[in-house]
């Protein structure tokens, strides 16, 4: 989107220093130019977070107006960049996917994406960043009885990723990490603030948050 970000990686070729320069940057991963794959290239490695924080409804919702399919458009993209280059991709954990970060880990474990996190550290997974502005979307908020069905789904999940896949648990400890940050917290008093607000971005955007985040249905 930013012409000035073409036209650094151009300098850096350009002045003959991009094959000393690591290159790293986040993007949600919607806007694509092919001219810019031969300029990744050219850099010693590049390392590219892109931001998704769902799969399906959830992307729409969170990531309004993107839509899905749009989406998984822009994946065979960022699936087919140069050797040099690593593509990750990173979530932010909120009220909004805390119930859904299981089902797009699973997604992406059997997605055709397999240049997408495939290196021996990330394990196929996804990185997972905990959000904490504005803070009534923060996972500190839930109410206790919603914290305690967190924990059984992803209970659930680590039993599932045991079971069927060759994940080595010990040393992804991010799952274990969102346990304990929505625990570190009690924000419950927050809750219904957070369901206003949600309201209020429904009435913008002429969305439906609660067609989507079912697991709150009645909370």
């Amino acid at each position: 989107i930013n012409s000035e970000f073409k036209s650094f990686l151009e300098m850096c070729v350009k002045t003959g220093h991009s094959h000393r320069i690591n290159l790293r940057f986040n993007t949600n991963g919607q806007t694509t130019a092919d001219e810019l794959k031969p300029l990744y290239r050219r850099f010693k490695t590049a390392l590219i977070h892109l931001s998704m924080d769902g799969v399906g409804a959830y992307n729409d919702l969170i990531r309004y107006p993107s839509t899905w399919q749009d989406y998984l458009q822009k994946l065979d993209y960022w699936n087919t960049m140069p050797d040099n280059v690593k593509v990750t991709i990173d979530c932010t954990v909120s009220v909004l996917n805390v119930f859904h970060i299981p089902d797009l880990i699973k997604w992406k474990l059997q997605s055709p994406y397999k240049n997408i996190n495939k290196f021996p550290e990330n394990q196929g997974l996804i990185g997972l960043h905990f959000l904490h502005s504005p803070d009534v979307l923060s996972i500190t908020v839930l109410p206790s009885e919603l914290k305690q069905k967190v924990i059984k789904k992803y209970s659930e999940f680590f039993k599932w990723i045991e079971t069927n896949t060759d994940v080595d648990l010990k040393k992804y400890k991010k799952l274990e990490s969102l346990i304990s940050f929505m625990n570190s917290k009690d924000n419950s008093n927050d809750w219904e603030r957070t369901k206003e607000y949600l309201d209020k971005l429904d009435s913008i955007r002429q969305t439906n948050w609660k067609g989507v985040l079912l697991d709150y249905d009645k909370a």
